[in-house]
């Protein structure tokens, strides 16, 4: 994961697996396969679901994915597998890590401040027993506490690329074509002073 993370920011990330073939390490070789392992994991752990599925007749009946590993087991020609791979590895890293690590930053802040924890209690007991997640999501104190967890110790700080639309973009005085790839580290944004006065509290 570590290593994932890492390339994932560098311009030539996603070329390491290629170039990894050509090192003669299997310890330098191992860790920069780190992303092929997940994929391979994932796409395993989908097989061995599927043919469990299949065995006890239940193909269908779980709505998560259910459709697509079919068609990939069913029909590789249209539905290649690197298709549902990229899919299971994208679900096992965001799905998990990333709810993980915001998680546990997000009660290690509360416990760790008295004053916050205090006024969350104060704001969470105004809702009483009979609640749902519409009422939850209205607790403005609450937002916050989430808000900044997320901003202080989000899961995905490094580069989030998008391509820039068509016609392009004026940006602080630079026009950026349509169809370039940018990039800005969350990271970096989020610790900005002239946004956040005191950008580490």
């Amino acid at each position: 994961m570590l290593i994932a993370g890492v390339t994932a920011n560098l311009p030539f990330g996603r070329s390491l697996e290629f170039i990894s073939h050509f090192i003669p390490s299997q310890k330098v070789k191992w860790f920069l396969n780190g992303r092929k392992r997940i994929r391979e994991y994932g796409f395993q752990a989908l097989k061995a679901y599927y043919n469990h599925m299949k065995t006890h007749n239940e193909v269908g009946r779980s709505p998560l994915l259910s459709k697509l590993i079919e068609k990939t087991m069913t029909d590789e020609r249209n539905f290649p597998p690197a298709l549902l791979q990229a899919e299971i590895s994208n679900l096992i890293i965001a799905g998990t890590d990333t709810s993980a690590i915001t998680l546990t930053y997000l009660i290690w802040n509360i416990i760790k401040h008295a004053d916050v924890r205090k006024q969350l209690k104060v704001e969470v007991e105004t809702l009483g027993g009979d609640f749902d997640d519409s009422k939850l999501a209205k607790l403005p104190y609450m937002k916050n506490v989430v808000t900044e967890s997320l901003r202080l110790y989000g899961a995905a700080n490094g580069g989030l690329p998008r391509e820039v639309p068509p016609g392009g973009y004026e940006l602080a005085g630079h026009h950026l074509p349509a169809g370039v790839t940018v990039s800005t580290q969350a990271y970096t944004l989020s610790r900005l002073p002239s946004v956040f006065p005191d950008p580490l509290k």
